[in-house]
């Protein structure tokens, strides 16, 4: 009876384990959610909420004048560059996956003649060893001139 029972509790015991998925270094971004998609130039926030994981978490800088986010409005010749504080421990080499939200302000209506514009943000993410995240495109965001 014993020598049947123990193969039993090893299966039993090899199921309740579980081995950490491995993440990759290289930083990968998705868009959990964009709102909203239409907005009056200069008043509204559009808030894109992005879902990240890291392998080795070192997504973001303790140095406020070191900027890891890109987001490049398609309507424009240079993208705008965002600060990221630390998402875990500086110095530990630990996976992390989590939600950061970006909040773009000040968006208006380029042309001096149409009353309004659509466009799209393309948003990538670098980490301290200047790996970059590959590139989210939110869907069409629909300005109004005030």
């Amino acid at each position: 009876m014993r020598n049947i029972l123990m193969p039993i509790f090893l299966i039993g015991l090899l199921g309740a384990c579980t081995v950490e998925n491995e993440l990759p270094n290289k930083p990968e971004i998705s868009i959990v959610s964009v709102h909203p998609t239409e907005i009056t130039e200069y008043q509204d926030v559009i808030k894109v909420v992005l879902a990240y994981t890291d392998g080795d978490g070192n997504l973001g800088f303790s140095n406020p004048d070191s900027n890891a986010l890109r987001v490049w409005d398609d309507r424009l010749s240079s993208p705008d560059w965002y600060h990221v504080q630390p998402l875990a421990p500086p110095g530990e080499k630990i996976s992390i996956q989590g939600e950061l939200t970006v909040n773009l302000s000040g968006t208006f209506v380029l042309s001096s003649t149409a009353d309004q514009e659509t466009t799209r943000f393309r948003i990538k993410i670098k980490d301290r060893n200047g790996n970059w995240s590959n590139e989210v495109i939110t869907p069409l965001i629909t300005i109004n001139r005030e």
